[in-house]
């Protein structure tokens, strides 16, 4: 992605509280601009959600925001047709989000979707030494729907 600007979509499909590991932001963390040193080693893509090694800027410079702006839970509620259409968490990718492990014997799941403007499509990565498959990072334009 040449510039850093997509949006990311979280849909709760099950409950996210405090106590099932739900989502952590910092608040207007997405106006900083971090450095993330490093290089992606091939397929990181495949890890990263486990064990985050490279994309992380360091523990001084979160610290520090996050003394300054706190630390946010992302709660909310799936979707259940009857009584409520379920929750979803919209936020600038840039912002700086991290979940802890899931401890509880309460499921958490969701689906994440990037949306990015196709001025702004993918290109060759600029640190990483192969990209994203298909069903990772999608490059082909989406045709609108006709009526």
């Amino acid at each position: 992605m040449p510039r850093p600007r997509s949006l990311s979509a979280v849909i709760f499909l099950d409950k996210n509280a405090e106590y099932n590991g739900a989502l952590m932001v910092i608040p207007g963390s997405h106006r900083s601009y971090l450095r993330c040193p490093g290089r992606q080693t091939a397929a990181n893509w495949e890890k990263s959600l486990q064990s985050q090694v490279y994309g992380t800027p360091s523990e001084e410079h979160i610290r520090a925001l996050a003394e300054s702006l706190g630390i946010k839970h992302c709660t909310g509620h799936p979707g259940d047709v009857a009584w409520h259409p379920g929750d979803v968490l919209l936020f600038d990718s840039n912002l700086l989000h991290a979940s802890s492990g899931n401890r509880s014997p309460f499921p958490r799941r969701n689906l994440f979707v990037a949306f990015n403007a196709w001025s702004n499509r993918l290109q060759a990565p600029f640190y990483s030494e192969e990209q994203r498959p298909e069903h990772v990072a999608h490059r082909e334009r989406v045709q609108r729907f006709q009526r």
